[in-house]
């Protein structure tokens, strides 16, 4: 996990983790990185955007078989947003995700983003989604929502702001009847997963403590 090491995110970095596969987490929450400025995040976002970007176009021109990365970025209005409507004063890695957005899969760089605000995010970067998950959303999206997956059949449509927690309505390229669905994602004993929400430890590496009464 970035954040917990000295080591630098460099193209031995991309390289490491494309050859032996696996996970690097950028841990930006309150708990992972106290303090930090909107501005600060978003110059570290650019820099890990760039070295991937330019990394995988590298790899293009290598004899080796083709690489392949899927770059998961949450809060994407952080980081690409539709300065017309979140005037955060920042786009400082905009450029750069619009250039993964658009020419990335053909370096095998892909790009999943993740929003509560999708009217907030660039309208470039979300033209170029292939495939959306749709969960609940604010009544101020649905329009939009409507509009950048193409339209929803109007069963699906009624459903925007009232879909209940865990119902997920998928459409585009990954559904491969063309036809979007409503899915629900499993809870309970059922869950592949276990939910982490809600669960997280802010300093784990600390002993723990029982309370008791005493007298005084």
């Amino acid at each position: 996990m970035i954040g917990k090491t000295r080591e630098p995110f460099t193209c031995s970095t991309v390289d490491e983790l494309v050859d032996k596969g696996g996970m690097v987490v950028i841990d930006f929450t309150v708990a992972g990185a106290p303090g930090y400025p909107l501005h600060l995040k978003q110059f570290i976002v650019y820099y890990i955007a760039y070295v991937l970007f330019k990394r995988f176009i590298e790899y293009k021109t290598m004899p080796a078989k083709q690489k392949s990365l899927l770059f998961i970025l949450e809060e994407a209005q952080n980081y690409s947003p539709n300065l017309a409507e979140y005037k955060i004063g920042y786009s400082l890695a905009r450029d750069v995700l619009q250039q993964i957005a658009t020419q990335g899969r053909k370096f095998g760089l892909c790009l999943c983003l993740l929003t509560q605000r999708p009217s907030y995010v660039d309208q470039v970067i979300l033209s170029m989604c292939n495939t959306f998950f749709i969960h609940r959303i604010a009544p101020g999206d649905e329009l939009f929502v409507k509009r950048v997956t193409g339209g929803l059949p109007t069963s699906l449509e009624r459903k925007l702001t009232r879909l209940d927690a865990g119902d997920v309505i998928i459409t585009g390229q990954a559904i491969k009847s063309g036809l979007p669905i409503l899915a629900h994602i499993r809870k309970g004993i059922d869950r592949k997963v276990e939910q982490k929400a809600g669960k997280v430890e802010i300093a784990p590496g600390l002993p723990s403590y029982e309370l008791k009464e005493v007298d005084v």
